[in-house]
């Protein structure tokens, strides 16, 4: 819901810099991508059709997201309200699939896909880098420890930017780093 919050408060702040007439056209178009059942409002006295149907209406939600995100433009404030809009659905179409779970709807909501993973391909490189980090700062403050040095800070500063920099070149590190002193 925070993220539909967000979106929404979006629009709002865009629309309210525009005129008058330009906020009407631009908001007219963005509505006009948004599905019927999604614009009109709800009838006195049937029930709410968050609770009758939430799987349903999350389907429409995440259709109309589809349809915003790929609605043609001309105009870059066109694609930051539809871009916006799409946003607050697809809030709506989160908090929906909470609601299935809360009124116990047979139709199981589909679980949240998507979002950004972060996939590593080989732990080892990684853990090595991590292992040589470990060996050289621990080594440094040995050695400040031993010889009661003063400036040791600025000893393990440098130790560890210069593993930080060298660890990606791997093989060619030590070459790198006689090179540079």
């Amino acid at each position: 819901m925070l993220a539909a919050l967000a979106g929404w408060r979006t629009v709002a702040s865009h629309l309210a810099r525009l005129s008058h007439d330009e906020a009407r056209q631009e908001a007219g178009v963005v509505a006009q991508a948004v599905p019927p059942e999604l614009r009109s409002a709800p009838v006195q006295g049937e029930p709410a059709r968050l609770i009758d149907d939430p799987v349903g209406l999350r389907r429409i939600c995440e259709t109309a997201v589809r349809g915003l995100v790929a609605l043609p433009v001309a105009t870059p404030s066109l694609r930051l309200l539809s871009d916006q809009t799409a946003e607050v659905l697809a809030g709506i179409s989160h908090a929906l699939n909470g609601l299935a779970l809360l009124v116990d709807d047979p139709a199981r909501p589909v679980p949240r896909r998507g979002g950004v993973h972060l996939r590593v391909p080989d732990w080892l490189p990684s853990l090595v880098n991590a292992g040589r980090a470990f060996v050289v700062i621990g080594a440094v403050e040995l050695f400040w420890i031993i010889t009661e040095w003063p400036n040791g800070a600025g000893a393990i500063t440098f130790a560890a930017v210069g593993v930080i920099l060298f660890a990606p070149r791997a093989d060619q590190a030590y070459a790198t780093a006689k090179g540079l002193w």
